[in-house]
């Protein structure tokens, strides 16, 4: 009061605070991708009391099935000074449904069925949560119309953890447009008929067993059946690709028929045919047989007289043997093959002189009976003079003619004149008969049968013995050798004997103003113009002799000497009997030196000789002469002096 008293009475506030802060800008629960969630808010808080609560953050996972699938629970709290403190959550679901993406699938293609690509290797993905994402891979095929048309269907597919899944395809058309490769047998050739011409075979890129056919064009054929047939072969795959090639089948016959007919008949030369003993021609008689058509029937010419002809006119000789008549039978088959064989009635002298060919040989009809060459050129070894370097015919054949019974055994003793000798290793043929045919203008060439004996008998120069006296006594002379031999089943002996000139490359010889070869010293004559050669066979049984008193004679050949003075080279080419080769090519070349005239190329004649027209002029030099063909090559040399002629004989084994 006034007075100063006092009384005191106390109220007690209690101030305290018991309200949580309130919290704001905390977001509402979410659903995002695992690629997208959302930083966490920065919420405020207001308090009746505390001006500045906190605010505290707890954020809790919570994992699902896959590591890109789960929840988070973010958790704010405001606490204020007096601990009063409230609560909010904002739920996050996290979650992937988002497919991967496929990198490196091929683009489709369309493929030969030999070129099938592999799988690819390189197909990755790349998904937006997951790091390994599983990549699988699948191919179905659909087959076409052929097991090589057909499609391929690759399909890659992606699966994240989530199971999001994304696929990729690549299409690859198979075809097959590629056509087989046919393998033909060769253009084949048959006798007669057609037989195996071989199969074709083919092949393909895709189809193991492609179809192979084919089909004949025969219109090619004529109406025996010969020609060619055209064959198409044709190989077709399964996709319908196919391929065609032709095969040539020639069918022909180049075969002539066989045909044999009567032999006819031989007589000797007193004994001559008069046409009408000759027998009708009777095809009964032959037998022909073709190896396409069979069995034929022949036919027969008119009968013509046959033998030696007049050297000036060509007229047919009616008086001299050989000569007859002759049949010539023949058979064509179907093709135009033309076989002929000769049923002749023939007169034969009791023996003639012929070439290596076995035709009666005469050089000029102005001189007496047969003549041959002796050709002479310079001897190198005795210059200025001569050697015998050949004959013309080269080679010769003593032929006798004997008519007598079968099994009749004939003893006949041959005289051949000097200086003639045996040539080959069985100089002596027997044959069983002989036909005749026209050769040259005016000869006759004999044709032998079957051999029926052969002997090695020889001549040689040394066994003529040597006349006293050169010259004229050369004439005339003859060595005499026998022969022994049975009369065949035919009744006809054709004895043969195979001769050559044996002083040949004998040289030093000159020559006297009648072409006489003589000694140049002496001037003796050592082999005469013109000097005949007696050739002449007597049968040791007289009775035979006085029987047929033709078959027991002489012929006779004259030798023209001749002195050549042409330069060059020349020489035979004979064979390993001795026989001349037709046709050998020889050349000639320089040796060493290059010269603008050579080389020269010829041929042998019919004797196998040959002459190269050579003229060498200047110092002494040596040549190439080589025989080309037949046989190995061969080659020779030879010195040609100025304007000389050499001699290169070759011997073909």
């Amino acid at each position: 009061d006034c007075a100063g008293n006092s009384s005191s009475q106390s109220q007690v506030i209690t101030v305290q605070d018991t309200s949580a802060p309130v919290l704001s800008g905390v977001p509402g629960d979410t659903t995002v991708e695992c690629d997208n969630i959302p930083a966490a808010a920065s919420p405020s808080a207001s308090d009746n009391c505390d001006p500045s609560p906190s605010v505290s953050l707890v954020e809790v996972s919570t994992k699902g099935e896959c590591a890109d699938n789960y929840t988070i629970t973010r958790t704010w709290t405001a606490t204020d000074c007096a601990g009063n403190s409230s609560s909010q959550s904002q739920v996050i679901t996290v979650q992937d449904t988002t497919a991967p993406v496929l990198f490196g699938v091929p683009n489709d293609v369309t493929v030969e069925c030999d070129s099938v690509p592999t799988k690819a290797t390189g197909v990755t993905a790349l998904d937006n949560c997951d790091n390994d994402v599983t990549i699988t891979y699948g191919e179905v095929r659909t087959d076409g119309d052929c097991p090589q048309s057909y499609i391929l269907t690759r399909t890659w597919t992606a699966t994240d953890c989530a199971g999001n899944s994304s696929s990729e395809s690549q299409v690859i058309t198979v075809q097959d447009t590629t056509a087989p490769v046919l393998s033909l047998p060769g253009d084949k050739t048959f006798e007669c008929s057609m037989g195996d011409a071989g199969t074709a075979t083919a092949t393909d890129n895709c189809d193991p067993s492609p179809v192979v056919t084919y089909t004949d064009d025969d219109t090619g054929l004529d109406s025996c059946g010969y020609g060619t047939i055209v064959r198409t072969w044709k190989a077709v795959d399964c996709s319908g690709n196919e391929a065609m090639d032709t095969q040539n089948i020639t069918i022909q016959d180049t075969t002539p028929p066989t045909i044999e007919a009567p032999r006819g008949a031989i007589r000797a030369c007193g004994d001559c045919w008069t046409l009408d003993e000759i027998p009708d021609a009777d095809p009964s008689t032959v037998t022909a047989f073709d190896n396409c058509d069979g069995e034929l029937v022949a036919q027969a010419e008119p009968l013509r007289p046959i033998g030696l002809r007049d050297c000036a006119t060509g007229e047919l000789l009616v008086d001299e043997c050989p000569r007859g008549w002759e049949r010539v039978w023949y058979v064509e088959d179907c093709a135009g093959n033309r076989a002929e064989a000769v049923e002749q009635y023939l007169c034969l002298s009791s023996n003639e002189i012929t070439d290596s060919s076995l035709c009666m040989f005469d050089r000029t009809c102005d001189e007496p009976d047969q003549q041959f060459r002796v050709i002479y050129t310079p001897d190198t070894e005795n210059d200025p003079y001569h050697m015998i370097s050949s004959t013309n015919p080269g080679q010769f054949f003593y032929n006798i003619f004997y008519v007598g019974t079968p099994g009749e055994v004939v003893d006949v003793e041959i005289c051949l004149p000097f200086p003639f000798t045996t040539k080959g290793a069985n100089p002596i043929h027997v044959y069983d008969w002989v036909t005749i045919e026209e050769c040259g203008i005016f000869g006759v060439r004999f044709i032998p049968g079957d051999v029926v004996y052969t002997d090695s008998q020889q001549i040689t120069l040394e066994d003529h013995v040597a006349p006293t006296t050169p010259g004229d006594n050369l004439e005339g002379y003859c060595f005499d050798e026998l022969i022994s031999f049975t009369v065949p089943d035919t009744g006809v002996a054709y004895l043969n004997i195979h001769l050559e000139y044996g002083v040949v490359h004998m040289g030093d010889f000159d020559q006297d103003v009648k072409q006489n070869a003589v000694d140049p010293r002496t001037k003796n004559i050592y082999l005469r113009n013109k000097a005949p050669h007696y050739f002449s066979f007597g049968l040791w049984d007289a009775s035979a002799i006085e029987d047929d008193p033709d078959m027991t004679g002489m012929s006779v050949a004259y030798n023209m000497n001749d002195f050549q003075k042409t330069a060059g080279v020349t020489g035979h080419v004979l064979d390993g009997d001795g026989v001349g080769v037709p046709g050998a090519v020889i050349t000639m070349t320089a040796g060493n030196r290059r010269r603008a005239d050579i080389p020269f190329s010829v041929t042998t004649d019919a004797d196998g000789e040959y002459f190269i027209p050579y003229v060498h002029q200047g110092t002494p030099t040596m040549f190439k002469v080589m025989l080309n063909s037949p046989g190995s090559p061969q080659m020779k040399s030879v010195l040609l002096k100025n304007k000389g002629l050499g001699v290169v004989d070759f011997t073909i084994d």
